[in-house]
């Protein structure tokens, strides 16, 4: 079960300007990208069998009195399924569908009574999780 678990630091490196990419661009835009996730998730929807995804999502938040207030909350699971042309079937719509989801329910925090204010991202936790036959996609999985 650890090997199909990837952790992705959404806090990049710094740029010459002083700008920090923060994120799911850091996922999205290739040059920006170290870690192994958008591979690995290309290489299992190549393999043609359904998975599911599980995401922990790591946050910052200013709270009214202006600490800084670290969240961890985790999205439904997000089936793959490579064969079908109408729902997630590839690296950019499960990234399109991740960013959705991240910012709906960081949105919804914010309309909370607290007073709380998004501050970024800090970390993704993804957990790739076979749906029907475990034999048969471990023969396609990556080294770890």
């Amino acid at each position: 079960m650890a090997g199909h678990l990837r952790q992705h630091d959404l806090r990049e490196p710094l740029h010459a300007d002083g700008s920090q990419i923060l994120g799911l661009d850091s996922l999205a835009i290739p040059v920006m990208n170290t870690t192994p996730v958008p591979a690995y998730t290309t290489q299992l929807c190549n393999a043609g069998l359904p998975f599911r995804i599980n995401v922990i999502v790591v946050t910052e938040f200013w709270s009214a009195d202006d600490e800084i207030l670290t969240t961890t909350f985790q999205l439904p699971p997000f089936m793959i399924v490579p064969t079908d042309h109408d729902g997630i079937n590839s690296w950019p719509t499960f990234l399109t569908t991740l960013r959705q989801n991240i910012e709906y329910k960081i949105d919804n925090i914010e309309r909370m009574p607290s007073g709380v204010s998004s501050n970024g991202l800090i970390a993704l936790v993804f957990l790739f999780v076979p749906m029907d036959n475990l034999a048969a996609l471990h023969a396609h999985l990556p080294p770890v």
